[in-house]
């Protein structure tokens, strides 16, 4: 994953499967690490009494690109994201969850290609900026599986982007993920896209070929189409559906 630090002294967070390495640049303040770890804990919190992640206890590779500035403001740069993406390469890493959105980069793009080539399936958040905002980046580019939010009753995120872009829909709204401060709920995209990836590598893990095309026909083909019959620019081909060694899905939201 792509995001900020996780906080892997949390008891769902076991630190031996779980290696971080940092490409904010050199004196930059590193953001709160709130959001990478409800991600992580999501995909692979271990068992708790509240709970557990989707692939408990599954290795995880965490890049840190994101930094905070003098107002608290988070951001990362295209550099970073490059950076980390290869970085990931490097480490054999199957499946990227990219809980993220921007503007359109040529350099993220180039990285985005160079990793998709290499056969590294990468998943990404759809964006928060509303039905009628611009494609979020890099879930809009070809070879991306872009993911929205949806809530308990199946309804779109309100705030969600739309787009012929997105492929699949996952749950999204008052998603609750272990802290430390105890526990949270979180909504928005972000936190549809760790259901997405699971259910990717969780195919993976039962044997399907590593190839994007194949893996996300499989995915279609078990989803529950919520809007137009087919894929459409709201949910994508429907409500992800994932094999069962995602066995936390149900006790990853609360």
């Amino acid at each position: 994953m792509i995001d900020t630090a996780v906080d892997d002294r949390l008891a769902a967070l076991d630190p031996q499967h779980i290696r971080q390495r940092s490409f904010i640049p050199p004196g930059s303040a590193a953001a709160d690490p709130a959001h990478g770890t409800a991600v992580a804990a999501i995909l692979a919190g271990r068992p708790t009494r509240d709970g557990s992640g989707l692939l408990p206890g599954v290795g995880l590779r965490v890049a840190q690109i994101f930094t905070r500035d003098g107002s608290g403001r988070e951001a990362a740069d295209a550099l970073s994201f490059a950076a980390a993406l290869d970085w990931l390469a490097g480490e054999k890493v199957p499946v990227v969850n990219l809980s993220l959105a921007g503007h359109d980069n040529l350099l993220i793009q180039l990285a985005v290609e160079r990793a998709s080539a290499q056969g590294m399936l990468l998943v990404a958040a759809a964006g928060n900026g509303g039905p009628s905002a611009d494609p979020a980046y890099p879930a809009a580019y070809p070879g991306v599986v872009a993911v929205a939010a949806v809530d308990a009753r199946r309804h779109p995120d309100q705030r969600g982007n739309r787009g012929a872009y997105i492929a699949f829909a996952a749950p999204g709204d008052q998603v609750w993920s272990p802290s430390a401060e105890g526990g949270q709920y979180n909504s928005g995209s972000s936190f549809a896209a760790p259901f997405v990836a699971a259910a990717l590598t969780a195919e993976l893990m039962a044997g399907a070929p590593a190839d994007r095309a194949q893996l996300e026909q499989r995915l279609a083909a078990a989803a529950v189409d919520l809007g137009a019959p087919g894929r459409d620019p709201v949910f994508g081909w429907g409500l992800v559906q994932a094999r069962p060694p995602c066995a936390g899905t149900s006790a990853a939201l609360k």
